[in-house]
């Protein structure tokens, strides 16, 4: 919750700090038993998207589809990305590989 509220003051530096410190250790240490590495890539993606660090959103966006290839929401912001960067290729890539693998998962 302290990390949605970072996000949600716009202190998106502190939001990224504390997951990189407290959340995600744990998780890949302990595993993901809720299933939210997915989400939390997404996550860290919007935040470095909002820090102008489209680079590091990417990177953040792809894990988040390596985590889980049925989440569908991280293959919508890549694409998103792609798109605003004027990589239509790229995007329309994304959103077949989104369409053909992935699900809508209400989580």
């Amino acid at each position: 919750y302290l990390a949605h509220e970072y996000k949600y003051q716009f202190k998106y530096e502190e939001c990224i700090t504390f997951i990189y410190k407290n959340i995600l250790p744990v998780i890949l240490k302990e595993g993901d038993t809720m299933d939210c590495l997915p989400d939390l890539y997404m996550f860290l993606g919007d935040c470095y998207l909002e820090l102008h660090k489209e680079q590091e959103a990417e990177t953040n966006y792809k894990a988040g589809i390596a985590a889980d290839s049925l989440f569908r929401d991280n293959y919508i912001k890549l694409a998103r990305l792609y798109y605003l960067q004027h990589k239509y290729e790229q995007a329309l890539k994304v959103m077949n590989d989104c369409f053909k693998t992935s699900r809508r998962l209400y989580t």
